[in-house]
């Protein structure tokens, strides 16, 4: 079985929702979601392995102009071993 870390964006949560399905119908991988906020939170509930480590900046869209308050902080994850790389949605995932 591989395992596998899968970067999952916190902001919003229709990101998460789409990579629970989508793990949820992969075979013989062990997944470990790296992730951050309510997505986390969701990811615990739902008891899945969750790294929350990502915090996202804040931000609103005013006028139809993004505008970010905070600037970006986070945790450094080590991921090693790295066999291969897929791009799912906006999400990344690594398997060891």
């Amino acid at each position: 079985m591989n395992n596998c870390d899968l970067f999952s964006s916190p902001i919003g949560l229709g990101h998460v929702t789409r990579d629970i399905a989508i793990v949820n119908n992969l075979k013989d991988l062990s997944v470990n979601f790296v992730t951050g906020s309510g997505a986390a939170q969701i990811l615990k509930k739902l008891e899945h392995n969750v790294d929350d480590v990502y915090n996202p900046p804040s931000f609103v869209v005013e006028n139809t102009t993004f505008k970010m308050y905070a600037p970006i902080q986070q945790k450094d994850v080590e991921i090693t071993n790295i066999r291969c790389t897929h791009n799912i949605s906006t999400s990344l995932l690594h398997c060891k």
